[in-house]
């Protein structure tokens, strides 16, 4: 009776094991997916805002004001878009992100200005231990 016993114990822990490990081996897969799909955006980005030698070079020659602005307008927004995406990867492999620890970032000056401020806080206030916190005022002054 009890080598029954163990048997049946041995079977269902070993099909625990197999189980843990095909769950662990999917949410391993999922985040490896999550990371190369958003560094192949930012890469994608990133050389779609690094002009051509040429082309830079004729824009440089026929100084038109409107072509520079416009330009260095589209360098600014693909700028903006790739620090929103540094910023959701870099949260992404964060288990918890407070508004304690964004002021702490604020405090060491690594987020410097209200912009990017803005960008952390509508990120993190989508995250599940913020969701019913109390929002504090910015913590760099407008």
């Amino acid at each position: 009776m009890s080598s029954e016993i163990i048997s049946i114990l041995s079977l269902v822990f070993g099909m625990a094991g197999i189980i843990f490990a095909l769950l662990q081996y999917q949410s391993r897969i999922r985040v490896e997916a999550t990371l190369k799909t958003q560094l192949s955006a930012a890469l994608n980005r990133i050389t779609k805002m690094v002009p051509l030698r040429g082309d830079l070079e004729k824009m440089l020659q026929g100084v038109n004001q409107g072509n520079l602005v416009r330009w260095i307008w589209i360098r600014y927004k693909g700028l903006c878009d790739l620090y929103v995406m540094m910023v959701t990867h870099f949260l992404f492999f964060e288990k918890r992100f407070t508004y304690d620890d964004l002021k702490r970032l604020v405090d060491n000056k690594v987020i410097s200005s209200s912009w990017e401020e803005d960008i952390w806080r509508n990120l993190i206030a989508q995250r599940p231990e913020n969701r019913n916190a109390t929002v504090p005022d910015p913590f760099i002054s407008r």
